[in-house]
């Protein structure tokens, strides 16, 4: 009985090793493969070495099908290592998510001359790199709506397209976003979230690359689909930037309208050597906040908020800003808040309440805080240093605005040419509690209230 017991010990061990055999030899001849196989919905691609981007953009490509074919929570998994893109990696009602092996290791790079998404229809024109939407078959939801997670890669624009805007510049996007793209423009509204987090957008700058002198036109964008006349159709969902890098783009993370009962994140990122730092527009009864991100040498605007630019009919909306530390580079201004197409029972305002922000100046003309036509807007300790035309001013471009709080905005270390703060002709019913000597606020408008002290 123990003989046999031996016997079967012994012929099972050699089953097992036989078989571990066979494993090490399939893996060691399968070591040259890009593909691997899907593990419990994960879609593992593994970098070429094909610098011409044919075999690593099918490669991808062919992830991301599989992934989208297997359903809701599969994975598309990049290795460390470089990768090349000849064209656009699209994923169509994509629910799950694509990552790589982190910022730095794994790197996605554009190759020369990379062609256009879709010359002949304007919303889709410029050259983007990855590129994810819903269309018309898509089952996402209010309720169960697709969640998109985008994170831990490099995204490099390494050779920009050949001059495609209108002979202006050299640019590309890199990452979209798109709501709804179903050949025509409806008022459908599209329900799906997406988180962007530990993502690097890495341009390139140089008078090769036109007008802007900017490898990236629009580093992250969402957005709904364009129509015919420009307007935006309206999506729905959570919206979170998070943790991410932008270098040498002119928009950064943009949020393009018409965002409908959304909520929106961006926080913990850091912008260098951008024209524009985060970007919101058109919001529509949403909420949105803007927190704790690093903006270093933007050559635009810090934080650009708008409303009423591409869409109508927009509902109240809130946006909260605050610790962020933004460092402008000449001619630049810090925050800029844009309600001026907000036309009163068309399009509502947005409510913006900015705190404890750090906005660093460098130029007679720059402004730290510029409001037109915002209206219902609060800013409460905020730092202001430098130099400048004005530290914080609005109405004086013939909007009307009122109801402006401003308390306790530290602008002791700032050197005005008009003055810390600028009330324009068109202001009216503000108030401000301020510290500083009389000619420390210009006081244009009707009706404001204020309170200076020493």
């Amino acid at each position: 009985m123990e003989e046999r017991k031996l016997q079967f010990g012994n012929r099972r061990r050699t089953i097992l090793a036989a078989i571990s055999i066979c494993i090490m030899a399939s893996l060691l001849l399968a070591g040259t493969a890009v593909m691997a196989r899907p593990h419990h919905g994960v879609f593992i691609v593994a970098p070429s070495g094909d610098v011409s981007g044919v075999t690593d953009t099918t490669n991808i490509q062919q992830a991301l099908d599989n992934a989208i074919a297997a359903g809701g929570g599969s994975t598309v998994l990049l290795e460390e290592g470089n990768f090349y893109l000849c064209e656009t990696i699209v994923g169509v009602n994509f629910d799950g998510t694509f990552k790589g092996a982190g910022a730095g290791l794994t790197v996605l790079h554009s190759v020369e001359n990379f062609p256009a998404q879709d010359t002949g229809n304007l919303g889709v024109a410029n050259p983007r790199m990855l590129m994810f939407y819903q269309d018309e078959y898509s089952t996402s939801t209010r309720r169960h709506p697709y969640k998109i997670l985008l994170r831990d890669f490099s995204l490099k624009v390494d050779q920009p397209t050949e001059e495609w805007y209108f002979g202006y510049f050299r640019a590309m996007n890199v990452l979209d976003l798109y709501g709804k793209i179903d050949g025509q423009w409806t008022e459908d509204v599209s329900y799906f979230d997406a988180t962007v987090k530990n993502v690097e957008f890495l341009g390139d700058a140089g008078d090769e690359y036109g007008y802007f002198g900017l490898s990236i036109q629009n580093a992250l964008l969402i957005q709904g689909e364009w129509g015919a006349d420009f307007a935006n159709e309206r999506i729905s969902g959570r919206y979170v930037v998070e943790g991410c890098h932008f270098q040498y783009s002119v928009g950064s993370s943009v949020m393009f309208g018409s965002f409908g009962d959304s909520h929106i994140r961006i926080v913990r990122n850091t912008y260098q050597d951008t024209l524009i730092g985060p970007e919101l527009y058109d919001l529509d009864n949403s909420r949105a906040e803007v927190a704790f991100n690093e903006v270093a040498g933007v050559g635009w605007y810090g934080t650009y908020v708008c409303n009423g630019l591409y869409a109508t009919s927009l509902e109240p909306s809130r946006v909260l800003i605050h610790h962020n530390h933004i460092e402008c580079a000449p001619g630049a201004n810090g925050i800029w808040l844009d309600d001026s197409l907000a036309v009163p029972g068309e399009v509502e305002g947005v409510s913006v309440f900015a705190h404890h922000n750090e906005i660093v100046l460098n130029d007679p003309y720059s402004w730290g805080v510029f409001g037109y036509g915002a209206q219902k807007v609060w800013l409460v300790h905020n730092t202001i240093r430098g130099s400048g035309e004005a530290g914080i001013v609005t109405g004086i471009w013939g909007d009307a605005v009122e109801g402006w709080k401003l308390v306790l905005n530290d602008l002791s270390d700032f050197d005005a040419e008009v003055a810390d703060i600028w009330l324009g002709q068109g202001t009216s019913h503000c108030w401000l509690i301020h510290r500083g000597p009389s000619d420390s606020v210009l006081d244009e408008g009707t009706d404001n209230w204020l309170l200076l002290l020493p």
